[in-house]
């Protein structure tokens, strides 16, 4: 019951930083990285939240191995994490993030 609860604290505390900060934890700030949808705006709770599930879903005992690899095997694949693809997500550095963000706004002026 206690590893259960540190595991949903820890989803707790990516998704609220995610939320609160513009796609950021404490690591993701000391990399220079921020968390983004696939279209390159922010997430919603909602995804941030089954994306922050699914990495502490990494650390159960039996399945969290295995889902690992998958995630790893996916990545050198696909270029994707499973809880990226779960969490409709991607993660960029911040100078990529802008750069996303001004050609959405550019994009924007144009069609009005």
């Amino acid at each position: 019951m206690r590893k259960t609860s540190i595991l949903l604290l820890w989803a707790v505390y990516g998704t609220l930083c995610c939320e609160i900060t513009g796609g950021m934890t404490l690591g993701k700030y000391c990399g220079k990285m921020c968390v983004l949808d696939r279209d390159g705006t922010k997430p919603s709770i909602m995804y941030l939240g089954l994306r922050e599930l699914t990495k502490a879903m990494y650390l159960q005992p039996l399945a969290g191995p295995v889902l690992m690899i998958v995630s790893l095997g996916m990545y050198l694949v696909r270029g994707v994490t499973l809880h990226d693809l779960i969490g409709r997500t991607r993660v960029v550095y911040l100078g990529q993030a802008k750069r996303i963000r001004a050609e959405q706004e550019a994009q924007y002026e144009r069609e009005r």
